[in-house]
């Protein structure tokens, strides 16, 4: 089946927006046959309605002002204005776009999409991020501003990459009835989800409360069957099938050394360093993450080795380089120091132990059992084929949201534990976690785990996130999830202070909305 979203749909059309609510029709005979889902829950009702004359009358005439709502909503001002959620300017061009998902996900009698999906064709400075260009994809999105919506929704255009293929089974995320209206605290005064979408430069926002999608919001076009890049939220999806490849016997213990796999770069001070040391970014080997992308930023020399293509199957080079590493500015397991590199080489431990690419692993120790609905795909390096797991993962929002749902979960699904229990508790739990990786310590707020970020909140709150405002947070206890992609013109939060500060603001006011605890 084909999901149509936009403006305005044609007279054949299945769903799409109207006035900024989702509204649904069948048949092909235009808006004679269409109703809204937030005046009757179905087509029944209207059946029941026309058992007398004055039931008739009265649907007929309901019919003809959805009718006039639906001609109104899509040609004026207002209409542009509640699709939007926002002052941003926006063509007024009716548009349509078609989205080809698994409708299943909306079949079920709790879903009320009165207001489930919205699309705003614009957003935040939009024609400099590159609307006038039709959002074009091109290899320099880090530095070309005008390329980061077209391409961070569209990675795998421009780049080598592995497919993971989605599941036979997808995890339902059914629409939640009514769902609370969510604003939170930024300043001296409260703000709307639509007023903080207005600020902020978010591609895709999802927010899920006990497994029912709360909002579903997309900006700059972009619709719910895109992958978005997720940068370095590919770090938790690396950490976790690293527990599982633990727990599955290929790497025998977490404390062993990197060496025990990959015997190459035993000179290395990162071939010296246990797999745990390296979950935690603890090695103590220097290296400066920067984002700067110039020659005195080690992630860019990095990048460069990987996926230059002079480097192109070479993977000696890759060895030589982490073999020129032998120093320790500490002791390893004492410091915190962010360094994807780390990731990187926990990539390649996998891919040493269990004989499979990452991407394989993926799809069938993650995204199988977890139920995903859509494709993903890993991007690789040119070097050695290796998966990026360092930053290269692309998924839809969607799935996500699917993934933070099971972190919410603890690792199950139903009654299956895909990733071991114990495993995730050591990496989301801050009471676990050695004193220099605790909260307020490893950094002024955010302590680590195994590759994943900890709140400094009474209740278990951690989150996933990449470079340019890409978010998963989870509370587990309330089983609240939000979802955030992004083009943030700063990389890190050192470089773009508002639109972090901002996006943990909004996280706490999704808590406080939906029963979750954000006390620290």
């Amino acid at each position: 089946m084909v999901l149509l979203f936009g403006f305005q749909a044609g007279p054949a059309a299945g769903q799409g927006l109207v006035g900024g609510r989702v509204w649904a029709g069948r048949g092909t005979s235009g808006l004679g046959n269409m109703w809204r889902t937030d005046i009757f829950r179905d087509r029944n009702d209207l059946t029941r309605l026309s058992s007398s004359l004055l039931g008739v009358i009265l649907a007929q005439t309901l019919k003809i002002v959805i009718a006039c709502v639906a001609f109104t909503a899509s040609s004026s001002a207002s209409a542009e204005q509640a699709i939007t959620g926002s002052a941003s300017k926006v063509s007024s061009e009716t548009r349509r776009v078609e989205v080809s998902i698994d409708l299943r996900v909306k079949e079920d009698t709790s879903i009320s999409t009165s207001e489930a999906i919205i699309i705003n064709p614009s957003g935040p400075d939009a024609e400099r991020m590159g609307q006038k260009d039709g959002w074009p994809v091109c290899v320099q999105a880090l530095t070309k501003i005008e390329c980061r919506v077209g391409t961070w929704s569209a990675n795998e255009r421009v780049a080598a990459a592995h497919p993971v293929s989605r599941s036979s089974n997808p995890m339902q995320l059914n629409y939640m009835r009514d769902p609370p209206k969510i604003t939170y605290k930024w300043g001296f005064s409260r703000r709307t989800v639509d007023e903080y979408l207005s600020d902020t430069k978010v591609t895709g926002l999802l927010i899920v409360k006990d497994g029912r999608v709360v909002l579903e919001r997309y900006q700059y076009g972009r619709s719910p069957e895109m992958r978005f890049r997720s940068f370095s939220m590919a770090k938790t999806f690396t950490a976790m099938l690293v527990g599982i490849a633990h727990e599955k016997g290929y790497i025998k213990s977490l404390d062993d050394k990197v060496l025990n796999y990959w015997p190459e770069i035993a000179s290395s001070s990162y071939g010296q360093t246990t797999v745990r040391n390296l979950l935690r970014m603890g090695s103590g080997v220097p290296f400066r993450e920067l984002y700067t992308w110039t020659p005195d930023d080690d992630i860019w020399v990095w990048g460069r080795l990987l996926y230059s293509g002079e480097n192109r199957g070479q993977p000696e080079k890759v060895t030589q380089y982490l073999n020129s590493k032998n120093q320790r500015e500490v002791d390893e397991g004492t410091r915190f120091k962010y360094a994807t590199i780390e990731t990187e080489i926990l990539g390649r431990v996998l891919h040493r132990a269990t004989g499979k690419s990452v991407a394989k692993l993926t799809e069938e120790w993650l995204w199988h059992p977890m139920g995903s609905e859509s494709d993903s795909y890993w991007l690789i390096a040119l070097t050695d084929n290796v998966e990026a797991t360092g930053g290269g993962f692309n998924a839809t929002l969607r799935d996500y949201g699917r993934f933070g749902v099971l972190l919410a979960n603890d690792g199950k699904r139903d009654d299956n534990q895909i990733i071991p229990k114990e495993f995730l508790l050591d990496a989301t739990d801050p009471q676990r976690l050695p004193a220099a990786f605790r909260p307020k310590i490893a950094t002024g707020y955010y302590g680590y785990g195994y590759q994943t970020w900890i709140l400094p909140m009474r209740e278990r709150t951690f989150a996933l996130q990449g470079i340019h405002g890409q978010l998963i947070f989870v509370q587990p206890s309330s089983k609240i999830v939000m979802v955030q992609t992004a083009v943030f013109d700063g990389a890190s939060g050192r470089q773009d202070s508002a639109s972090w500060n901002r996006a943990l603001d909004l996280w706490r006011g999704v808590l406080q909305g939906l029963g979750g605890n954000s006390q620290e």
